[in-house]
């Protein structure tokens, strides 16, 4: 949390630094950006997605809503779906699904025409779903917990109203399982790296 609190600050820091270019751009205003994205998720660390759950390439979609001193803010839907690796860890089940719902503050910073730098925040709702089989559609067990998110993009306008972007993004996950007290650790959180890449509108 206090390395999600510091990237917080750098990314209000670094906004309010440029100065010259905020005077440029009005207060308020209302942001019509759309992105659709790649997601791989790397899970790692002592807890139970890490040790019994893999991640195949899923998907995301973010929309910004309003655009406040420079920040854009919105909201971003991301799925995935793991296969179970070790049963012993979470039971008789084949898959899980992964959405993870939040709100997101991110900020534009210009290095050149082309090449845009935008590092985010988010916070949001994060649910897991197990089932017995992946074709299955019978909830085999929810889990829902509160996720904290911070990244980065590296986007490259590609025209006047496209730009390709690759970026990484750490998420934490706090979960409410209820456990023996020597498992609660395992069970309610996770720590995971996403690869982002993906194709967005102005």
């Amino acid at each position: 949390m206090k390395k999600l609190s510091l990237f917080f600050l750098i990314i209000f820091q670094f906004g309010f630094s440029q100065e010259e270019e905020i005077t440029q751009k009005p207060i308020f205003s209302f942001d019509h950006g759309f992105s659709v994205y790649l997601n791989k998720q790397i899970n790692f660390g002592d807890n139970f997605l890490s040790e019994a759950h893999k991640s195949v390439i899923g998907f995301g979609i973010q929309k910004n809503i309003i655009n406040l001193y420079g920040f854009a803010i919105g909201a971003a839907y991301e799925f995935s779906v793991y296969k179970v690796t070790d049963k012993s860890v979470v039971g008789n089940i084949e898959s899980a699904n992964y959405s993870n719902f939040s709100a997101r503050v991110t900020y534009d910073y210009e290095i050149s025409n082309q090449i845009t730098l935008n590092p985010f925040v988010g916070i949001g709702g994060t649910r897991l779903k197990h089932h017995k089989s992946p074709a299955s559609g019978n909830n085999f067990g929810t889990f829902s917990g509160t996720s904290y998110n911070a990244g980065l993009y590296f986007a490259f306008n590609f025209t006047e109203k496209m730009h390709l972007f690759a970026g990484i993004n750490y998420s934490y996950v706090s979960y409410g399982i209820k456990n023996a007290p020597e498992y609660d650790a395992f069970f309610n959180n996770s720590n995971q790296i996403q690869i982002h890449l993906g194709v967005g509108f102005f």
